[in-house]
């Protein structure tokens, strides 16, 4: 279940009707202050909003005019068919065109063709009253329950099954669609920018937090009791995101009432008197415990809001939580406001919507942030720079343009890190005064080591990654003391070494040279031709059976770049010229969505560097 568009119309800064897309994962609302970008996230407590018309020379023309027209706010969910129940409830009822209508004749067949369906709660308030009422979506057309008026739907129960319900006749607002709007509208939360007052609370056994997290300490009482294991988990994360606090925990303080407290020490301390209550923690630490527990604690996905969170968490903080609700298994909806880099940086988002308020009026505009005109545009109207957004905290050195190309891909999908605030580059080529082109790591180390001792503005570096190419143990040695175990080498001669598999070269060299070349003609050509003296940089004996790829001796010395550039000009028909930053690319490409195994030596390598980096 996902969100996926809110409109707003009349209401605060927004007079005409507005639609906001969204999609599932991370959405921003980025604006400046006082753009409009708060009102959005009002739209998730449409139950309980306010009549506040769009207040203008327009809507007001004259200080003794009564402002009448309704303010309006609508949410569409898109829900899956195998999942409904959990946001409808057990039973519901689906507004429907009058019988007679195509798909009335047999709805149970229009939804087995469904692999989703489209639901609205739209909210209609004036000085007065207030209407809302529930809307699906079919094939376009939206069909309401209308207050008070008989309406036609389809009804069916989880105890009979979807397909097994009936169309009939209803009396639009009576209990069902009450029961299925509360409980559609429970899957959502809203967390405002300002400290919450949920220190405290009484006992219970209830697990689902209330909208305003008033209940969070019975919440936390009922987690720690019920499922201890996730527990550990989130305090580990709370730690994670503060690392001040400890540990977290609801105790009791009377026969009826609970305390959240943070302790200043480890567990392992043994000092439950080294702790504080939350309503003397710090601002934003109330939010965090509230948007991690519903979070990692609701079994199915939900809509979580969160307004403004860089203004009551450090940038650190910040990057701490999203990584978190990013990786997290359970694969929620968020709608985040922001007008900080930070934030836009650390979110890894799937839309981003910029709000814009020009005299009072607010109007919306999606970025496409797979453009980077559209994304630079973007962010000049919260008066950002890309290099704000995409700068790097820290510098990871790579020996060149491929394992700058390749290495971000590894280290996130295939060693599951979040690199976000790494940046990977590639050192220029320093063997120019020695006539050569390699790069020479000890010169490439000495010079960084000026350039960083000089107070020179340039990110650390978290460490350089370096072919062994043909160097001596002992050479390698002596740079890794010298650098403290920064430089590295890789075990291979260059990372070529590393993706010497025939079925992802069979696969591109194919689609390169427009000939089918299979799997076995690049193992036939490896076994004929790669104990070649020319492709080989030290001493190589095969004294048992097998293919060369599947050799560790053979990988290890085997010039990888040499042996690649022949089989794309033998091989085919046509020859092929190997470009390393195309093709090596497309052929780690192919291994990390086919084979990301094969690359683990790679990725255990990145994750060495980058989990000490963090520590």
């Amino acid at each position: 279940m996902h969100v996926k568009n809110i409109t707003l119309e009349n209401y605060r800064s927004f007079r005409e009707h507005t639609e906001i897309l969204l999609s599932p994962g991370i959405n921003l609302i980025l604006g400046e202050n006082n753009s409009g970008k708060s009102s959005l996230l009002e739209a998730f407590s449409l139950g309980n909003i306010e009549f506040e018309p769009h207040l203008s020379q327009e809507t007001k023309q004259h200080p003794d005019d009564t402002l009448t027209a309704p303010c309006k706010i609508g949410l569409q969910f898109v829900i899956g068919l195998e999942e409904i129940w959990r946001y409808l409830g057990d039973s519901f009822i689906l507004p429907t065109p009058t019988q007679g209508h195509s798909f009335t004749h047999d709805f149970p067949a229009y939804l087995e063709r469904l692999k989703e369906i489209e639901v609205c709660i739209r909210t209609s308030r004036d000085k007065n009253s207030r209407e809302i009422l529930f809307h699906s979506v079919l094939d376009g057309a939206e069909y309401a329950s209308k207050n008070g008026t008989t309406a036609t739907g389809y009804s069916c129960s989880r105890a009979r099954g979807l397909l097994n319900g009936s169309i009939g006749n209803f009396v639009g607002l009576s209990s069902p669609f009450q029961d299925q709007i509360n409980h559609l509208l429970g899957r959502l939360y809203k967390f405002r920018a300002e400290r919450m007052n949920n220190s405290r609370g009484p006992f219970g056994a209830s697990a689902t937090l209330n909208p305003n997290a008033s209940n969070l300490a019975e919440c936390l009482n009922s987690m720690q009791s019920q499922n201890s294991d996730l527990y550990n988990e989130y305090v580990s994360h709370v730690h994670q995101i503060f690392p001040s606090v400890h540990r977290v925990q609801a105790v009791p303080i009377s026969a009826n009432e609970l305390e959240i407290r943070t302790s200043l020490v480890p567990s392992r301390e043994r000092r439950p008197d080294l702790s504080v209550s939350l309503a003397q923690s710090g601002t934003g630490i109330g939010q965090v415990l509230a948007i991690l527990y519903v979070a990692m604690n609701s079994p199915t996905p939900i809509v979580i809001a969160i307004d403004e969170p860089n203004s009551f968490l450090h940038p650190k903080a910040v990057r701490a939580l999203l990584s978190i609700l990013n990786n997290l298994p359970i694969k929620h909806q968020y709608i985040i406001t922001t007008h900080s880099p930070e934030v836009i940086r650390a979110a890894n988002a799937t839309s981003a919507t910029v709000v814009i308020n020009r005299d009072g009026r607010s109007t919306v505009e999606s970025l496409d942030i797979s453009n980077l005109d559209h994304v630079k545009a973007g962010l000049a109207t919260i008066g950002a720079r890309l290099s704000d957004v995409y700068g790097a905290d820290s510098i990871l050195w790579v020996e060149g343009e491929t394992e700058e190309l390749t290495f971000p891909r590894i280290a996130k999908e295939v060693a599951g890190l979040d690199a976000v605030g790494v940046m990977m580059l590639k050192v220029n080529a320093t063997g120019d005064f020695d006539g050569g082109r390699k790069v020479r790591p000890k010169m490439v180390f000495d010079t960084y080591t000026k350039i960083s001792n000089s107070g020179a503005l340039l990110p650390p570096a978290v460490g350089f990654i370096f072919d062994r190419e043909s160097r001596t143990q002992k050479e390698m040695d002596d740079l890794e003391r010298d650098s403290r175990g920064a430089v590295h080498f890789l075990s291979r001669v260059c990372y070529e070494n590393y993706i010497l598999s025939p079925d992802a070269i069979s696969h591109i060299l194919s689609k390169s040279a427009e000939q089918e070349i299979s799997p076995d003609a690049v193992i036939e050509w490896i076994n004929k031709n790669g104990c070649n003296p020319k492709f080989l940089t030290g001493k190589f004996e095969k004294d048992q059976e097998g293919n060369l790829h599947e050799c560790e001796a053979w990988l290890n010395v085997v010039h990888a770049p040499k042996i690649l550039a022949e089989i794309f000009s033998e091989i085919p028909s046509n020859p092929e010229e190997y470009r390393k930053t195309l093709h090596s690319v497309d052929i780690t490409n192919w291994l990390i969505e086919n084979s990301p195994e094969h690359l683990r030596p790679i990725a255990d390598l990145l994750h060495k560097i980058l989990q000490r980096s963090d520590q």
